[in-house]
């Protein structure tokens, strides 16, 4: 009896627990139907910021060394410090394109400019010089290099800058240098109207632009000192070494004997003979048209602060550069 019965609850929980699947009740949660209504609540939202955490440096690492030897530090680059007295960028008015948009307000009011005593130009070509890369002639070349000659300190008297008449003398005296038997040349005496200036002045340091093949502006700087003919090119691939050489032989020959003459020493003895060497280090352009007024600012630069101060003019400042030059040379004529 009582076996009936139990066996009797057991079938009737299991019916009850096999419902079939269609007639079970779905939650309402699942549509949104049934649910009663809630207040809406307003959530701020805000991205998650990551943060990568900092790379941890293992300060006991060491990395091995195959030498032996001890590693010493320089002492310059555990110690640097910058000495403000060494021009490393190159100093331009931030508002020079207001001021040359000035200058060529002011060029349109003229008809000519004297940029010399035997050369004058056009307001329009005045300008051009610092807005399209061309080549400089020789004759503005030559005012060119008597304002920047104006422009250096009282103190720099051991430095002068020529123009092109300078290399025109020097090339005039080596052809009657070679005409010479080798036993007169000691008695070699030069002339031109530079020798005189030498001889008032005996630089240490002396400047004057150079062409090659009417095409491409060099800069030469000449140290009477250390007898060497130094090269500042900015566009080192019109020529090669050996080529340059060539182009300054006649620079190289003639000027010991004008040095001499300049200094007052005998004639008499042999001379050293100048090395030719093209500096390291130049800021380079990237076509003939370029070099002209890049070079002016070269040596402007280098015979005011050395090597040191050719260091910031690059072809990035070379347009701000030459509107520069334009408003100071200007600037200079008008007072003069």
């Amino acid at each position: 009896m009582m076996m009936n019965r139990m066996e009797n609850q057991f079938n009737q929980t299991t019916e009850e627990s096999y419902i079939p699947y269609n007639l079970l009740e779905m939650p309402s949660f699942s549509l949104g139907l049934s649910q009663e209504e809630v207040d809406e609540v307003q959530v701020n939202v805000k991205p998650v910021q990551f943060f990568m955490p900092e790379e941890q440096v293992d300060v006991d690492f060491v990395k091995t060394r195959k030498s032996k030897r001890s590693r010493n530090m320089p002492a310059g680059y555990e110690d640097f410090q910058y000495d403000p007295k060494v021009g490393m960028g190159y100093d331009i008015n931030p508002n020079i394109g207001g001021m040359f948009s000035n200058l060529q307000e002011e060029l349109s009011k003229k008809e000519i400019i004297d940029v010399s005593r035997t050369h004058a130009i056009s307001p329009t070509e005045f300008s051009d010089r610092a807005l399209k890369p061309q080549t400089i002639a020789p004759k503005i070349m030559d005012a060119l290099m008597l304002f920047i000659g104006r422009q250096l300190p009282g103190d720099y008297e051991k430095v002068q800058i020529f123009d092109t008449t300078l290399p025109t003398s020097l090339v005039k005296n080596h052809s009657r240098y070679t005409r010479i038997s080798v036993k007169d040349r000691p008695k070699f005496k030069s002339s031109g109207l530079y020798v005189e200036s030498l001889i008032s002045q005996q630089p240490e340091r002396i400047y004057f632009p150079f062409n090659i093949d009417q095409q491409h502006w060099v800069g030469v700087f000449v140290d009477t000192k250390a007898t060497t003919i130094n090269v500042l090119d900015c566009y080192v691939a019109f020529k090669s070494d050996s080529l340059l050489k060539r182009e300054f032989t006649v620079v190289a020959n003639t000027m010991p004997y004008i040095v001499r003459v300049a200094n007052g020493s005998d004639m008499q003895g042999s001379l050293k003979l100048y090395s030719l060497t093209r500096c390291k280090g130049v800021p380079q352009v990237s076509s003939t048209a370029d070099s002209a007024v890049m070079y002016v600012l070269l040596i402007e630069a280098h015979a005011k602060n050395g090597s040191q101060g050719i260091r910031g003019i690059t072809s990035r400042v070379l347009p701000e550069g030459a509107k520069k030059l334009a408003v100071n040379f200007y600037n200079d004529l008008s007072a003069a």
